[in-house]
């Protein structure tokens, strides 16, 4: 056996899932947990202490052998390797095959689907011993039985094909040969086969499609068929199977957890979790011995739950600090974000570190309990605005939950005022160009909670007192920009776009023909121009003179998000709202000319920097990257790590860049890895080679 060589160490960060978690399995003793992310890596866990243990590369998917130990597929374009973690030894390699495979549950084959074709290997040898698959009918799922003889194969004809070939069928194959040993009847969407047990299991929807999803079962040594009706109208989510078949778990949209015994028909509900929790559950396991289930979803946890007594054990995330939507200080090098952990950070690009902390916890206002506001903000769809700077970078407003408006002195901390409106959901501040006045933008129900009223007000910059309401209609405001001049404002209300004269509070512009909901919205610097996107795939270009749309730019995505000019108007910016990457369009020859990949997690917000040399980006993966706009490169990553204590205030971060330079707090160091040689090694081994905060300042900070 082999190791494999690196040409040079990764860098690889000891912190939880920055996406959502798609995959958990259990150790055989039920003491580990693997679970697996969207963001194309797995870490290791230690149920009894609720700790990680390991965060494994991207690319390389962590699963357990029968034995404990811990092997990982390590995938090239035309080769995959099974290694062992604890010693980076390749154990098997298989020519020709790209991509994740899964092992039996004896370690003696290993099977691997791609492009609807099903193949079999000997891990020993390397060898393929069957295909099965296109072009005649693909394969759309698979699962190895406990005893690992069998395979339970879902096929479905391949388009064009035959009427006689239309069913979908479920077939047990032998391991060794590949032959059909079982054919059963499969009218279902999808194959969920999540445990490896004696039973096969498939959701499908046939005559009892009015009452919901119709859960199939089939028994392999006794052929025994029957269903699981369930009667909740969004059908099932997510299912589960015990290691011994006999309990069930599953997820439905308003029925939430369940579990049933399949042998007696018991079925009971897990009541620490509500339907909309349930909802978002991702992927489910059970332990081995049935006493606990592992559950995943939206909020990038792994919640553990006791069957015996329903309810929550623990909880393993060690999750970092999402960092809000970044605005940029008028001072050479500074920059704010409003963080998850309800505090404003001041960053400083020339030095790449930490200058300061405002309003730490939210108080704001200096309350605590239930009433307490808090400051913080979803780089999703800039549902909440954040923190912005002053003209002359001097002081910093805020928007928090429970409408909550606060000012901050940026050089020293201190907070100016506070001003609350209850009755308000801010989702809109503009500083107006003489920095003596703030806009805010929201808004609330009436009296009877029945209409939704929108609002934009006028606040004295030095006290937060109002001074006077420019707008009040009967529909909310969901985005809102100002002009350069300050004397005209753009809103988005439900699909339509809104021009209001600030000094009259007139609406001046009214445009309904564009459908969706825009998620991003900005001037230009001369103010001529209006970019917003319109909840799909288009960012329109609007001309403010003309009154119309001028240029149409299309992304070829899911929908554009967030969108931003530079400094000289050449570029605009677009955050992808549904996926991860960003994209830059030459603002005078309509063109798309990068493209930027590097973020996990979709719901990206952008920003130019004042010079206009660098462009920041935070998004759903608990990040912040800065870009080179111009030549379309990734330069650095802000991380801030995990708090000591949950629902503490992080004093730990770290910069990094694509080629493994790094700069961090006192305490980050302990989080940080090197992959190399198919081996994770500690933080110290590569220290004085790859601590190099000279070259970070060189990144971030373009002089001159």
């Amino acid at each position: 056996m082999k190791k494999i060589k690196d040409a040079s160490p990764s860098l690889v960060l000891q912190i939880g899932h920055t996406c959502d978690v798609q995959s958990l399995s259990f150790s055989p003793d039920g003491c580990r947990l693997i679970s697996r992310g969207c963001e194309d890596a797995s870490r290791l866990w230690d149920v009894r202490r609720l700790k990680l243990l390991q965060t494994f590369p991207p690319g390389w998917a962590a699963f357990f052998r029968p034995d404990g130990r811990v092997v990982i597929w390590r995938s090239g374009p035309e080769r995959t390797e099974l290694l062992d973690e604890a010693t980076g030894v390749v154990e098997a390699a298989f020519d020709g095959v790209s991509g994740p495979m899964v092992l039996g549950p004896d370690g003696r084959h290993a099977a691997h689907l791609a492009w609807g074709r099903l193949s079999l290997w000997e891990t020993a040898t390397g060898k393929c011993l069957w295909r099965r698959g296109a072009p005649r009918r693909c394969v759309c799922d698979f699962l190895f039985s406990a005893d690992g003889r069998f395979l339970a194969v879902r096929e479905e004809p391949a388009p064009p094909s035959s009427p006689e070939m239309q069913a979908t069928v479920l077939v047990v194959r032998g391991v060794r040969t590949g032959r059909a040993s079982r054919q059963l009847p499969d009218q279902g969407i999808r194959l969920l086969l999540l445990a490896n047990n004696p039973m096969f299991a498939t959701p499908y929807a046939g005559e009892h499609a009015r009452a919901g999803t119709v859960l199939g079962l089939w028994e392999r040594a006794t052929s025994r068929q029957w269903t699981v009706p369930e009667s909740d109208p969004d059908g099932l989510n997510v299912i589960a199977l015990s290691r011994d078949g006999t309990l069930l778990a599953t997820t439905a949209g308003q029925k939430g957890l369940c579990c049933r015994h399949l042998e007696s028909g018991k079925v009971w509900e897990i009541p620490c979790m509500d339907w909309e929790a349930c909802y978002k559950i991702k992927a489910m396991a059970f332990s081995p011995d049935d006493r606990t289930l592992a559950i995943s979803g939206f909020q990038r946890e792994i919640q553990l739950i006791d069957l015996h007594t329903r309810v929550e054990i623990g909880s393993l995330s060690c999750l970092p600090v999402g960092i809000g939507s970044p605005d940029v200080l008028s001072a050479a090098g500074g920059l704010i974000t409003a963080d998850d952990d309800n505090v404003m950070r001041i960053w400083n690009l020339k030095t790449a570190t930490l200058a300061r902390r405002l309003g730490e916890h939210g108080q704001l206002d200096g309350q605590s309990g239930d009433d307490r506001p808090t400051v913080q903000t979803s780089g999703y769809a800039a549902f909440w605005c954040g923190a912005k700077s002053s003209p002359d970078g001097r002081r910093v407003a805020t928007l928090g939950a429970g409408g909550t408006v606060g000012c901050f002195d940026a050089a020293f901390g201190r907070r100016l005022w506070t001003r609350r409106c209850p009755e308000m959901n801010f989702t809109a501040l503009c500083w107006l160009p003489d920095g003596r006045r703030l806009v805010t933008a929201g808004w609330g129900w009436d009296e009877n909670r029945q209409h939704c009223r929108g609002t934009v007000r006028m606040l004295d910059a030095g006290n937060g007192e109002e001074i006077r309401t420019v707008l009040r209609q009967d529909r909310d405001i969901r985005r809102a920009t100002l002009s350069p001049d300050g004397q005209c404002l753009a809103l988005i209300s439900e699909d339509t776009l809104l021009f209001c004269d600030l000094p009259t509070g007139q609406v001046t512009g009214i445009d309904s023909r564009f459908d969706g909901e825009a998620h991003g919205v900005a001037f230009s610097p001369a103010g001529r121009l209006l970019a917003f996107s319109d909840g799909e795939a288009t960012v329109f270009l609007w001309d403010r003179a003309a009154s119309k749309a001028i240029a149409a730019l299309n992304l070829h995505a899911p929908a554009a998000g967030s969108v931003a000019f530079s400094p000289d108007g050449r570029l605009l910016a677009v955050g992808g709202c549904y996926e991860e990457t960003i994209y830059i369009f030459d603002v005078a020859r309509r063109e798309l000319i990068h493209r930027l990949r590097g973020h996990t997690e979709s719901g990206n917000t952008v920003k130019f920097t004042s010079d206009g040399r660098r462009l920041l980006s935070s998004g759903g993966d608990c990040t912040l990257r800065v870009w080179d706009p111009i030549r379309g490169e990734l330069l650095a990553t802000l991380c801030v790590l995990p708090p000591k204590t949950e629902g503490g205030v992080s004093e730990d971060w770290i910069w990094y860049s694509p080629q493994g330079y790094y700069d961090c707090s006192p305490g980050g160091q302990r989080y940080v890895r090197w992959h190399i040689g198919g081996r994770l090694l500690p933080c110290s081994r590569f220290k004085q080679r790859f601590h190099r905060p000279d070259r970070l300042r060189a990144l971030l900070y373009a002089s001159g």
